[in-house]
């Protein structure tokens, strides 16, 4: 199952560098604002049509949207969590490994 949610946010990270607004990149794409915001917020299911409108106006490449945007997959959200324990402060990081360690626990 794909992470909706990590996909809107690769989109808008990308948008953004781009300078783009929501407005200007859904009119390039065909789209509206409204859906747009949906895709960037993870509350909707874009086709893959849609998806290769949105990465070609970005100039990203689809396979870079979808890398490591799987649910379940083994590195699921690895780089997330690597930046995150990396900005602790040094005495919260073995709380956070802790917690870690037993949510990795859980069956």
């Amino acid at each position: 199952m794909v992470d909706y949610e990590v996909i809107g946010g690769r989109i808008k990270t990308r948008r953004l560098e781009n300078t783009l607004t929501q407005e200007a990149l859904a009119e390039i794409c065909g789209i509206t604002v409204e859906y747009l915001s949906k895709i960037e917020n993870g509350k909707a299911r874009p086709t893959l049509d849609t998806l290769g409108k949105i990465c070609e106006a970005l100039d990203f490449d689809m396979a870079n949207l979808f890398s490591n945007s799987l649910l379940g997959l083994k590195n699921y959200k690895l780089d997330d969590i690597c930046m995150y324990y990396q900005n602790c402060k040094p005495e919260i990081k073995p709380v956070a490994l802790e917690i870690v360690r037993t949510l990795s626990s859980i069956k």
